[in-house]
């Protein structure tokens, strides 16, 4: 015969490269919860502002570099995290922040060049970071989502 038939049993020597990816969110936009209705005596209570935040928390032993997908639209994109700030115009759709490739698509187009902000967002080992996003003029269902590896990619 020219063919045989096996199987083969194999021990990763670091399992954290062969996980699943985790995800971090959907959150949505910030809201304002409670506020002021008129007339009303002291103290005034103008509300809270509630921010959806999704927290990555790499406990690996190197840093993460995540993968951030921002579907809906509006103008004037901001997402923040890990200290770090990525800005787009407009957009319409899925746009799709790659901090390991360094690429920004918006609906499968690379759009990396006309970022106005590229400051790639990374999470060190044994660190939490907390992602968020605002937009001008947003679509009310409008979601940020974080994809990452702990471990390597």
């Amino acid at each position: 015969r020219d063919r045989v038939i096996f199987a083969i049993d194999a021990i990763a020597a670091d399992p954290r490269r062969y996980r699943d990816p985790m995800v971090a969110g959907p959150v949505g936009l910030p809201s304002q919860v409670g506020g002021l209705v008129l007339p009303k005596a002291f103290p005034w209570d103008f509300g809270v502002s509630v921010r959806g935040i999704a927290t990555v928390d790499n406990t690996g032993a190197i840093p993460i570099l995540p993968r951030i997908t921002v579907q809906g639209s509006g103008d004037d994109l901001l997402v923040v995290g890990g200290g770090r700030r990525l800005q787009f115009c407009a957009f319409d759709g899925t746009m799709v922040f790659d901090s390991k490739q360094r690429r920004a698509w918006l609906n499968g187009v690379d759009v990396t060049r006309s970022l106005l902000r590229r400051e790639w967002p990374q999470v060190a080992a044994g660190e939490r970071a907390d992602f968020m996003f605002e937009a001008t003029n947003p679509n009310p269902d409008t979601t940020l989502t974080v994809e990452y590896l702990i471990g390597a990619w």
